[in-house]
């Protein structure tokens, strides 16, 4: 199609009237370069960051699992703290009860015609049983005192003999107590506690010593010199030992049949 001129008219690419697409993308452009100048001013490097919230929501977060983690590790501890004090009890009564043991299994006890009764004015049998109760502080404790082949030599003297043991309890200076074990070889001495006697346990909460004679009677002392139960000695010993406090209680319990007996002695008369 020719002009006025007679040259061809030139079709014009644009059109001179905007479409609707066009609008939407110059739009989209813009907006898209107002989002990249406004995350620049907050941020310089052009790199996002937390806000406020979102630290603090995340500091609470931490906060309750140290917490968590701290407790579960604290209740293991009082636990494992728990059994070892158990096995440490446990350990202790029974050395304990194993020493008194081998001690009253080769008990000493003097025989008719070498025994006679107690006379006036004359020293004891040197080879007596005795349990009597003995107050220690606020606590009663039974102490025994007996004779026995099983001497130990912890303190220079001879190898063997007749030892003269007893077992007697003390409270040191933070009012624990302690189970201690007297040994002398004849002659003997007059006893008294001594800071230096071994120590067979600690922590002793109770111990007590029953004695059973030859009908199987329970007796909860005992004197082989008197006439209550006519100069004899025990057939039998039973230990209960309690060691720890009133939260904490191991209880150790046995009887020892004695080897040798003296029986009833006749009336004098």
């Amino acid at each position: 199609m020719a002009g006025v001129d007679g040259w061809p008219h030139r079709r014009s690419v644009y059109s001179g009237k905007r479409g609707r697409g066009d609008r939407d993308v110059k739009a989209g452009g813009m907006l898209h370069r107002m989002s990249v100048v406004s995350r620049m001013r907050g941020n310089p490097a052009g790199r996002s960051g937390f806000t406020m919230i979102e630290i603090l929501i995340a500091i609470f977060i931490f906060s309750i699992i140290v917490t968590t983690i701290f407790g579960s590790y604290r209740g293991i501890s009082e636990q494992i703290a728990a059994v070892s004090k158990d096995r440490y009890l446990i350990e202790m009564g029974r050395n304990c009860i194993d020493r008194m043991t081998r001690d009253l299994r080769s008990i000493w006890v003097a025989q008719l015609p070498g025994y006679s009764r107690p006379r006036v004015n004359h020293d004891p049998d040197p080879y007596r049983v005795a349990g009597e109760e003995d107050s220690v502080g606020d606590h009663t404790f039974t102490r025994f005192r007996f004779t026995s082949l099983a001497h130990l030599p912890i303190r220079p003297s001879r190898s063997f003999g007749i030892a003269r043991i007893v077992y007697y309890v003390q409270a040191d200076e933070n009012d624990v107590y302690r189970l201690f074990r007297s040994d002398r070889l004849f002659p003997y001495e007059e006893f008294a506690p001594d800071p230096l006697d071994p120590v067979l346990c600690t922590q002793v909460h109770s111990l007590t010593f029953l004695f059973f004679d030859d009908t199987g009677e329970s007796h909860a002392s005992w004197d082989s010199e008197s006439e209550s139960v006519e100069f004899a000695t025990p057939m039998a010993v039973e230990i209960r030992l309690e060691l720890g406090d009133e939260s904490n209680l191991e209880i150790f319990k046995t009887r020892v049949t004695l080897p040798v007996h003296r029986g009833k002695l006749p009336d004098a008369s």
